[in-house]
């Protein structure tokens, strides 16, 4: 049954290259990379397809004993699962988009720089966020990093609002970074902007180091990848080059942060030799094994007396995120602690006296949409993603030069296309909805004058 997995995969995979092949690009590289749909589905190809047949055949899953696996049904039945689920999402995207009125060549818009107000807001608002943020890097020292990234769960309890201010550095420093970018005069002042810039880039990518977020520096770098494209007037192949070594190496790098965070307070291990040991000789495995998240869904399969479906609760979790848990004790839990609880019973207990080390799992939306509405899931939420993805696409239609607007899309872009099928929907939802509000807030106070001239 191993082999009808791989004739899936191989299926599957062919069919999304001609998919993207037979994407109308009037623009070449941008319209393939803005179309929603289509980036969703080279996100699938990396997530979903390439990362599952490394897995496989070299048998690098991480929640069974050594010697131990999975059957071959759950792994097919796994792969086929997923395979609905894209299918699925592609008839209702086509579907749902169908009934927007979309141009038949995307707009590539110059963009209007920032007005006054708009300039004051952010600049106040920067201070803030950078306020926040050395406050809390402070914090962690004080406890000590090796301690932090240990217990950064428990540590963390109560501080979300701090993290989410934190976070919303991401379209902050894309909309100044833009902003700049329009600026062509060669001034003083516009050089110590874009050194000013350029330093926060560095800055606040350490400042998600230190907090324990390597998903951040990706999604800040990719969106200014994606930013640079859309403005650029002609791509060079060099460029992409460039951007794909680039890319190889951030990845590499964040993943290396990883093996030294769980190790860092490990003294009786030698460092070096455990690097050489288990990094090096297994590079591959340990880059499918941070971006890869097959395997929950083969777990569930090999393991259906363990878990049971959540009816929606994971999914309420990011919607009540809001409530504190002193208020609301038995207040549900994302689908990373779910996850981890049936996997190994009781390792995730925020109120357990004793409790140290905790760590939770990362699940993916499809992952979720299994958890919660056990089979049946893969059609309902590949409905909802669809009608999101339609939504970008319109929204994509309707920007008009608003550098604002331009950056949230492209922060939705990412997240939606990307995260979402990677991270946890929780984390993603509250993230992405306090990180996207106050800009909107900055851009309705921005147009307000020229609202209340009227």
């Amino acid at each position: 049954m191993k082999f009808l997995f791989y004739i899936l995969t191989f299926l599957e995979f062919f069919f999304i290259i001609y998919i993207l092949y037979k994407t109308k690009r009037h623009d070449k590289v941008r319209e393939v990379l803005f179309d929603p749909f289509a980036l969703f589905s080279i996100c699938w190809i990396i997530c979903y397809n390439l990362i599952p047949l490394i897995m496989v055949s070299g048998n690098n899953f991480t929640y069974t004993e050594e010697g131990e696996g999975y059957s071959d049904a759950s792994i097919f039945f796994s792969k086929l699962f997923l395979t609905i689920f894209y299918f699925a999402t592609f008839i209702f995207y086509t579907v749902v988009s169908s009934t927007f009125k979309l141009s038949k060549k995307p707009p590539w818009p110059k963009f209007k720089k920032l007005n006054l107000v708009e300039n004051i807001l952010l600049f106040f608002y920067y201070i803030i966020v950078l306020l926040v943020s050395i406050s809390h890097i402070k914090y962690i020292l004080d406890i000590g990093i090796g301690d932090y990234f240990q217990n950064r769960i428990l540590l963390n309890k109560g501080l979300g609002l701090i993290s989410l201010i934190i976070y919303s550095s991401n379209i902050l420093i894309l909309v100044l970074l833009i902003n700049t970018y329009l600026n062509k005069r060669k001034t003083l002042v516009n050089l110590a902007r874009k050194i000013a810039i350029y330093l926060s880039v560095i800055l606040f990518s350490g400042i998600y180091l230190v907090i324990g977020s390597r998903l951040s520096v990706i999604l800040l770098l990719i969106q200014i990848v994606f930013a640079f494209i859309y403005l650029k007037e002609k791509i060079k192949k060099k460029f992409f080059i460039r951007i794909g070594v680039f890319m190889f190496l951030l990845i590499s790098s964040l993943s290396f942060f990883g093996f030294m965070r769980v190790r860092v307070k490990n003294t009786h291990l030698n460092l070096y030799e455990e690097f050489a040991k288990v990094y090096v000789e297994k590079i591959t495995e340990n880059l499918v094994v941070n971006f890869g998240k097959f395997e929950n869904i083969v777990w569930m399969n090999d393991n259906m007396d363990k878990w049971s479906p959540l009816y929606g609760k994971t999914f309420m979790a990011g919607f009540t995120n809001f409530v504190p848990r002193k208020l609301w004790k038995n207040k549900p839990l994302g689908g990373g602690p779910a996850m981890r609880n049936w996997i190994k019973p009781g390792s995730y207990d925020l109120d357990a006296k004793d409790a140290k080390n905790i760590t939770s799992t990362t699940t993916g939306y499809p992952t979720e949409c299994y958890m919660n509405f056990h089979v049946f899931g893969f059609i309902v939420g590949a409905f909802i993603l669809a009608c999101f993805l339609a939504l970008l696409k319109n929204m994509l239609n309707r920007i008009h030069g608003g550098l604002l607007q331009f950056s949230i899309y492209i922060y939705l872009l990412v997240a939606v296309c990307f995260v979402f099928q990677y991270g946890e929907f929780l984390g993603i939802f509250t993230r992405t909805l306090f990180v996207v509000l106050p800009f909107i807030v900055i851009m309705f106070l921005g147009k307000l004058k020229y609202v209340l001239k009227k």
